[in-house]
């Protein structure tokens, strides 16, 4: 199908099945997406493209910045963090344990007091309150430190030693027969370089 230079086809490629036609025969591998990175020399060239983007789609894309550009968070793609599941399995679990560790204690070692019960829900509440604050707060904190990539990454080849200095880049993920439409769309929105990279990026941005 023919498409024009502003846009782009949503659709994924379609995988094989089993009962293809390629049954009996070598069938070729399928094709890796082409990474192509365009390079801006300001900001609202940049915007441009990451709105055309956005439009067409297209979320598998990283952006190269030198500062921090709170104006296009809007325009990014977002994943969502991953800290806000593991404070809720972990606060979970740390409210099961410390009523597990009540409960458990009292009909281990029979604590009857007054000819009540050994086990007393109310008292336990606050137990447990402590228990979900505190296994919740410190895996969330040693999820921070695990997950805010504080070590040094390692360049890709997408990366422009420029994009630290005085250059925007994008690093954008699409189908290799879409490849002349991205480039001609990135071109359009001011894009000063646009060469093809070498890897697809995942679906954050940089």
């Amino acid at each position: 199908m023919t498409q024009d230079a502003g846009q782009i086809s949503k659709r994924p490629a379609r995988r094989g099945r089993r009962g293809d036609s390629c049954r009996g025969k070598a069938c070729l591998a399928p094709t890796q997406d082409a990474c192509i990175v365009a390079v801006f020399g300001d900001v609202p060239a940049l915007a441009t493209a990451l709105r055309r983007l956005k439009e067409g789609g297209l979320r598998r894309l990283k952006v190269y910045s030198p500062v921090g550009l709170l104006e296009l968070q809007a325009l990014m793609p977002r994943r969502g963090s991953r800290i806000r599941f593991v404070t809720l399995v972990a606060g979970a679990w740390g409210m099961i344990g410390a009523f597990w560790t009540c409960i458990g204690s009292a009909l281990l070692y029979g604590l009857i007091v007054g000819g009540k019960h050994p086990v007393s829900w109310l008292p336990y509440c606050i137990i447990g309150f402590e228990g979900t604050i505190l296994v919740g707060g410190v895996t969330t904190f040693i999820a921070i430190l695990m997950l805010a990539r504080l070590r040094p990454a390692h360049a890709t080849a997408a990366y422009d030693p420029r994009f630290g200095v005085d250059r925007y880049g994008v690093c954008v993920s699409c189908p290799a027969e879409q490849v002349q439409t991205l480039i001609a769309l990135l071109r359009e929105a001011g894009a000063e370089e646009v060469r093809e990279g070498a890897a697809a990026p995942r679906e954050e941005s940089a």
